[in-house]
This record gives structure tokens, sequence and C-alpha cells, in this order.
């Protein structure tokens, strides 16, 4: 009787980081893009300076997909960057409303803390950080 060797399977906790981040990916691409082409349909002047953060979140958004992409790879740094890049986002948000006393939280804003914070939450819990350690 011949025996298959079992597949070590990916757990929960990794399988829903990876779908969280590919939607974060998306969004992030659409909404820099979007912004990217609204900067260039009503400006007639732009500056580097003024197109540099549709092209920061066009780039951050290819990284998070890259990383999702990878994701059964297993490598650890496939798992290292995945935890900067969600680690960014969340400093970046919060860096950017605490200064502001005029912040007034939508539902926007809801989504750019909930994603990255959920998947910063499941990146290092113990079950999905031994799986990316074969």
């Amino acid at each position: 009787m011949v025996e298959t060797p079992e597949v070590d399977r990916m757990p929960l906790t990794a399988k829903s980081t990876q779908s969280i981040m590919m939607i974060q990916g998306i969004l992030t691409l659409l909404g820099g893009v979007s912004l990217l082409l609204f900067m260039l349909g009503t400006q007639d002047d732009l500056e580097l300076m003024g197109i540099g953060l549709p092209f920061i979140s066009i780039v951050l958004a290819l990284l998070i997909c890259w990383v999702a992409v990878k994701w059964s790879s297993r490598k650890a740094r496939v798992w290292t960057v995945a935890v900067l890049l969600e680690g960014l986002l969340l400093i970046s948000f919060v860096a950017t409303v605490i200064p502001d006393p005029e912040f007034s939280f939508g539902i926007w804003d809801g989504l750019s803390i909930l994603l990255p914070v959920t998947a910063f939450c499941l990146l290092v819990l113990p079950t999905t950080r031994s799986w990316f350690n074969r």
C-alpha cells in the first residue's frame, strides 16, 4: 500500500490574511490610479511632489499584491515584508489622523484602519507565523 505524504495545509489565519492583503492591494491600486488620473485631469502645472502620493500608493499596492501572490512560497521574507507593510500602513494612518484636529471618521477611514489592523493581528498569530517557518 502506498502512503501519500500529509500536506501541510495553510491555516485559516494565513488564508484570511492573504485574502485581506489582496483586497487591500486592489483597493489601494484603484485609489492610486484614480487619484493620479484625477490630478492629471484637473491640474495644468503638475510638479513631481504633486503626483508623488499617487505613485507611492501604486507602488505600495503592487508590493502588497506581490506579497499576497508569493504567499504560498512560505518563505520567511514574505512574512517579514507583509508585517512591515501592514505596520507601515498602520503607522501612516495614525500619523495622519492624530495631528489633524478636524478629522472625522468616515467609512473609507474605517477600511483604511480595519484592514491593516486585522491583517497585522493575523500575521503575528503563532499559527500564521509557524506556517511560514517550514
